[in-house]
């Protein structure tokens, strides 16, 4: 199962915000989420923003989902 978030208007140049989201890409959503809240760049915040409704978007989708095993 898929489950998607859109981020609009940003703000951010798209080279910067991809420096932050590969630091995060392939990894367990609890360690992605410790991983953008103790980043030092300005973006990890709407990226921490941004996984945590795809996170409540997968919930949404299953509600019997376990969150443990997602991956971003």
């Amino acid at each position: 199962m898929i489950a998607t978030a859109r981020l609009k208007y940003l703000g951010v140049s798209a080279q910067k915000t991809r420096l932050v989201v590969d630091l995060v890409r392939g990894k367990s959503v609890g360690e992605a989420m410790a991983s953008l809240r103790y980043s030092r760049k300005m973006v990890a915040k709407d990226l921490e923003k941004l996984l945590q409704s795809a996170l409540a978007n997968a919930q949404q989708k299953d509600p019997k989902l376990d969150v443990d095993r997602l991956v971003v």
